[in-house]
Parts: C-alpha cells; structure tokens; sequence
C-alpha cells in the first residue's frame, strides 16, 4: 500500500494561476515539485542554491518557463557508459 501523501486538490484561485501560466509557457513551482516528486521546501532551496531551473518572480508567483526547465532537464541527463563484454566474464 502506497503511503505517500496524494496533494490537496488546488483551490479555483490555484488552477487559475496554473491554467494563466501555461497560457503564458510556464509551469508553477507547486507543478515543479510534483513533476520532480518533490517537497517544496526542496524547490524553494534549489531556487536559492541556483542549482534549479531559471524562474521568474510576479508578485508572489514562481513561475519557471518551460523552455528553460526543458534546457535544465538535458542537462542533468547522464550518459549510458557502455561496459564491454569481455571484462564481465
């Protein structure tokens, strides 16, 4: 049985944000913690260390732009190393 936490079902006011971000290619810091399985205290610390995606501030929104989450995505991406064969015998 899966005991993790499902998050609250957002407000009217929280969807309408979300719904006006994308309108806008971005995606809110609450929408980033769930696609990374995320807390949010999480979020608000890569947003201090600099080590996240670039974001934007409006009013007392974090808004990160798609595109720059997507250039953030590539580069954590890791290469498969390829092993030979002969050294696992």
């Amino acid at each position: 049985m899966d005991t993790k936490q499902q998050p609250a079902a957002p407000t009217e006011a929280e969807s309408l944000r979300r719904e006006l971000a994308h309108k806008i290619g971005c995606i809110t810091a609450d929408e980033l913690a769930i696609l990374a399985a995320a807390k949010d205290s999480t979020i608000i610390a890569w947003a201090k260390r600099g080590i996240g995606p670039p974001y934007a501030i409006l009013g007392n929104t974090k808004l990160i732009p798609i595109g720059g989450l997507a250039e953030h995505v590539q580069s954590l991406v890791r290469e498969r190393r390829g092993v030979d064969a002969g050294s696992l015998l």
